[in-house]
């Protein structure tokens, strides 16, 4: 029995130590969180991420904002007196400011991490009002001292914080986005217009044409078939040839002309080209009105055609020299024997005048020939 009552006994002195050393310890440390509380900041460190290299805010526009304005030096207050939240709602409010976190460490310092929004577009009102609009569709008013590049989006409508006008803004960031993926379409693309139905125009930095991309729908199909007429078309009629470029039907591309056409600047070699091709006909249609040659070749319009050209005689000189020496000779001598009285230093006119007879003569076989028949 008085073993019993011995065990109790060394029990309840554990105990009691037990408690009185717990007691110690929650006092020590609740006296030591009143001395670190006591003390004053030991410093400030500022960290800005600046996500794509945006720079909105920097480590002295927030030492401006947390303090400065506020007339507040942080170094001359306790750490229990600091508010961490407030300063954190002063971070968020502002508009360039996604997110911000302040607190105090061990060592007294406190850490003040804010992150800021990256701009996705730029958007130009209709009444000349102009803002960015992030990943959250959320706006972004433009800064005084730094400009982020971003697609441009002009002739937007009046925006407000309604769902029509959030709809609008989900179109904008979604076509911006679609077109940011590839890097041929993010170099090709220097601007966006919106029309006052709704519908989006593409603005190109190779060539001077619009794009009608109508509304957002088959993004993917639209821009395939716009790179397909590239290839095929824009590349071999020129950049230039076309003013309007639709995407709106499905299956097709719409192009439309520009007006007027600018003529060739090489316009004399096109000339010359020109009466090479006449020259060379009228040559072969010389084997005879029953030959082969001349069976199935069309009398043109000579005189109307002559007429056309602006100065035949250079053009001629220029033709004879192009071709071959046995023609050139060929054509002089059927010249010399239409005309022996010509003067040689007008081979070229002389040229010309054969040409008309061979091809007259060719027009008389062809009849003919015709009416043999």
């Amino acid at each position: 029995m008085s073993e019993h009552r011995k065990i109790s006994i060394r029990k309840i002195i554990q105990t009691i130590v037990t408690l009185v050393l717990v007691a110690g310890i929650v006092m020590a440390m609740k006296s030591a969180d009143h001395l670190y509380r006591g003390r004053l900041v030991n410093d400030v460190k500022i960290t800005v991420e600046s996500p794509s290299g945006v720079g909105f805010i920097d480590e002295a526009s927030v030492r401006e904002m947390l303090f400065s304005n506020r007339h507040y030096n942080p170094l001359k207050e306790a750490v229990t007196a600091l508010d961490e939240h407030t300063l954190e709602g002063i971070l968020t409010s502002n508009p360039w400011v996604e997110k911000a976190q302040v607190f105090t460490d061990a060592n007294r310092v406190m850490h003040i991490i804010l992150t800021q929004r990256v701009p996705v577009v730029r958007l130009f009102e209709q009444d000349g009002n102009s803002y960015y609009l992030d990943d959250v569709l959320q706006a972004m008013p433009l800064s005084n001292h730094y400009t982020h590049y971003t697609p441009v989006v002009t002739g937007v409508p009046q925006l407000h914080n309604d769902s029509a006008s959030l709809i609008i803004r989900g179109k904008i960031v979604g076509l911006v986005r679609h077109i940011s993926k590839s890097a041929f379409w993010s170099a090709q693309i220097s601007q966006i217009n919106m029309d006052s139905d709704g519908s989006f125009e593409l603005i190109p930095v190779l060539g001077t044409q619009r794009i009608v991309l109508g509304d957002t729908t088959r993004l993917d199909t639209k821009l395939n078939k716009l790179l397909a007429f590239y290839k095929q078309i824009q590349n071999k009629v020129g950049w230039d040839k076309y003013t309007r470029i639709d995407l709106r039907f499905a299956g097709q591309v719409v192009a439309s002309p520009s007006l007027p056409w600018k003529r060739p600047k090489d316009a004399a070699f096109t000339n010359m080209s020109w009466l090479t091709a006449i020259m060379e006909t009228a040559q072969k249609s010389t084997s005879g009105p029953g030959g082969e040659a001349g069976k199935d070749v069309q009398s043109p319009n000579v005189e109307r055609d002559m007429a056309r050209m602006p100065n035949p005689a250079p053009v001629v000189a220029s033709a004879m020299e192009k071709v071959p020496k046995k023609r050139a000779v060929k054509l002089e001598n059927s010249a010399t024997k239409a005309k022996p009285e010509v003067n040689p230093k007008s081979a070229a006119h002389s040229a010309q005048k054969a040409a008309k007879d061979n091809l007259k003569n060719q027009e008389k076989n062809t009849k003919a020939h015709a009416g043999n028949r």
